[in-house]
């Protein structure tokens, strides 16, 4: 079975969110299942070269790709994966790729404006290789909008190039907040306008070309990240951000299959940048490494009694920091402690150093990324809170609960697929999840949550059954090749 992966993200070249690890992890865990996957993606200014050594594709190293009446001259470069030594054919064109950051301009914080012509010409330079005969894919799996207009470029293209026929698709939606469109004269230069705007066409939205809803209409098979995503985007349009509609219709052509996560490096029994390792019969090591973070953020010491509150987090609305700046000076209040760490919203950052000058002793404020800190927050919390407003799949909780941090969550997308609420007598479940999207709410849970701290022994044995679940991508992998096999009968 031959897999060609398309993505516009893969560790450790290029990594804006978890679709990097996504494209890494997964097609390894493919490949010892059999599959030849071949892995494309943009060659970015940024990337590090010696990560691997690249060489020019033969027999094929350069063409010119005509996107309307612009000419682009791209160049395929090969490599290998540096972990799984799985083919990488990169393409560079460096009008469109040869610049500072992946979707958005570091300087300013915003997406490109011609966003969707770069990957327009991306998904042109990946069929040139397909209809020339130097890549023969039986699955071509796409991500994101990024990806997503190739099942309609095979359909209108098949009649004239056989090469089109044979490929099967499967389109994964990792978040379908990211739709991208452009407008009809793009449509009709990539070939797709007799097919897309033929009067009537239910392919077009607002008039204009859009990227994500065309996979989805047209891709083999589509997949969200986890299953409970999958049944809110086609169930409420405003998580499906308006194709709910369109979701829907493929019936049972579109499922979750959770993301798993890579316990290499985040695993508390060998972590090195950690103050002690520890299992979930060593439980008692723990003490040392939320001493630390206590230190390091400079919280009183005393709060070693007292239960601890991670978070690695971004923070905007959508991962919660509504909800959870309305409510922290009541949580403040409450006999535990509470780190952060992590970047957003300017708002969030003013607001949040003000929390901390008046809670100097209980908020330890991390407006950064530091990965030795995040590993010291999930080994060294007793908690892990993430209040998103949606999650597609969520990786942190599953993290944490491999470190003994049993989550407190929205129970949306993944978070509600991975962390079971605990039982009243805590004989069941290994988090605590909250449905009401509200303070109230939210406070009730954290309540919840710290009461079990009180009882050692019932909080030992809901934190022993979290270190013990397994979201390794061994499952998505299984899930995904089963996929790949209904594709092909």
């Amino acid at each position: 079975m031959k897999v060609l992966f398309c993505t516009t993200e893969l560790a450790p070249f290029s990594r804006v969110g978890g679709l990097a690890e996504f494209s890494s992890t997964l097609t390894a865990a493919l490949g010892r299942r059999g599959a030849e996957a071949t892995i494309i993606t943009p060659l970015y200014r940024g990337i590090d070269r010696t990560l691997s050594t690249l060489e020019p594709f033969a027999p094929h190293p350069a063409t010119d790709i005509l996107l309307g009446d612009d000419r682009f001259d791209v160049r395929y470069w090969s490599a290998k994966a540096p972990v799984s030594g799985l083919p990488v054919i990169f393409v560079e064109c460096d009008p469109l790729f040869g610049r500072e950051g992946i979707y958005t301009n570091p300087s300013d914080g915003k997406g490109f404006a011609d966003n969707p012509r770069r990957f327009a010409l991306f998904q042109e330079a990946i069929l040139h290789l397909v209809q020339d005969g130097l890549l023969t894919p039986d699955v071509i799996h796409l991500n994101d909008y990024h990806t997503a207009l190739i099942p309609a470029m095979l359909k209108a293209r098949a009649a004239r190039h056989p090469a089109f026929v044979r490929p099967k698709t499967a389109l994964t939606i990792h978040n379908a907040v990211f739709q991208a469109d452009t407008d009809e004269e793009m449509a009709w230069r990539m070939g797709l306008g007799e097919l897309l705007f033929a009067p009537g066409s239910p392919y077009r939205r607002d008039g204009r070309l859009n990227f994500l809803k065309t996979g989805v209409l047209f891709a083999d098979k589509v997949a969200a990240v986890s299953p409970s995503y999958a049944a809110e985007t086609r169930s409420d349009d405003a998580l499906g951000y308006g194709l709910a509609y369109e979701l829907d219709g493929r019936g049972k052509d579109y499922a979750g299959i959770l993301n798993g996560v890579d316990y290499g490096g985040w695993d508390p029994r060998d972590d090195q940048l950690i103050v002690q390792t520890y299992t979930p019969d060593t439980l008692q090591r723990r003490t040392s490494n939320k001493e630390e973070l206590l230190a390091l953020n400079g919280l009183d010491a005393k709060g070693l009694t007292l239960p601890t509150i991670g978070m690695i987090t971004r923070l905007t609305d959508n991962k919660g920091f509504d909800l959870l700046t309305t409510a922290i000076d009541k949580l403040m209040t409450f006999d535990l402690t509470l780190v952060m760490l992590g970047t957003g919203e300017a708002k969030y950052h003013k607001l949040l150093e003000s929390v901390k000058m008046r809670y100097p002793h209980k908020l330890g404020l991390n407006l950064t990324y530091s990965n030795r800190m995040a590993h010291i927050i999930l080994a060294g919390s007793d908690f892990f809170l993430m209040p998103s407003r949606f999650e597609p799949c969520g990786q942190h909780q599953m993290y944490a609960m491999r470190y003994g941090a049993a989550p407190i969550v929205h129970a949306t997308g993944g978070l509600a697929d991975t962390v079971v609420n605990a039982s009243d007598d805590g004989e069941e479940g290994w988090g605590f999840t909250f449905r009401g999207y509200d303070v109230a709410t939210l406070l009730k849970t954290i309540w919840r949550a710290v009461s079990f701290y009180k009882n050692k022994k019932q909080f030992r044995k809901i934190v022993r059954r979290a270190m013990q679940q397994d979201f390794s991508w061994e499952h998505t992998a299984d899930a995904y090749f089963k996929l790949y096999k209904d594709l092909l009968g």
